[in-house]
């Protein structure tokens, strides 16, 4: 409680209390996402970030098909797909249709080869991700196979309890992101 009330004293203190602010200046202050760190900012990559600091802005801004719902009691929720997966009968396979509407922050739309680019880079052993480690056993750089511009199917190489921990993985835009598959995969 006490870390939440000093972020609201942080913004309070941010935003101009008078109105001789007006112009450029307004709009940039009015547009600009102010987050307080209590440390130097380093780690920029959702999937390599070593603080928990660090993680916590980055849930802020980049999104998993599903996330925990607050307004469920924490069930898990559609974030990026459209509705819960279709299971197969032996819960080793996933089908997942994305929203049609969601861009990224630089107006590039979410597509399948997203999804697809993501996973590759959590699961690339080189690459030494944060998410590597829990998908050892359970899913490869073939578990993810685009089924068409909206649609996704993800193979689990056997069952596994927890199948929305994989189904969170943070995406990242492939365009963007694009020299790690020329030097991973």
């Amino acid at each position: 409680m006490n870390y939440l009330f000093l972020v609201v004293i942080l913004m309070v203190n941010l935003t101009p209390l008078d109105n001789s602010i007006s112009g450029p200046q307004l709009d940039q202050i009015g547009n600009t996402l102010v987050y307080a760190m209590p440390y130097d900012f380093s780690e920029y990559s959702v999937y390599t970030s070593n603080s928990y600091a660090s993680a916590q802005w980055q849930s802020a801004i980049v999104n998993g098909l599903y996330k925990r719902s607050t307004s469920t009691h924490l069930a898990w929720a559609p974030d990026l797909a459209v509705a819960m997966p279709a299971i197969s009968a032996d819960k080793k396979r996933f089908t997942v249709d994305l929203k049609s509407d969601l861009v990224f922050s630089n107006g590039d739309p979410l597509t399948a080869d997203d999804v697809v680019f993501s996973f590759k880079v959590a699961i690339t052993p080189a690459i030494n991700t944060n998410f590597y480690v829990g998908f050892i056993g359970f899913m490869n750089n073939d578990s993810v196979l685009k089924i068409d511009n909206t649609r996704i199917q993800i193979t689990l190489l056997q069952a596994f309890a927890f199948p929305f921990s994989f189904l969170s993985t943070p995406l990242i835009p492939e365009e963007t992101w694009r020299d790690l598959r020329f030097m991973y995969f």
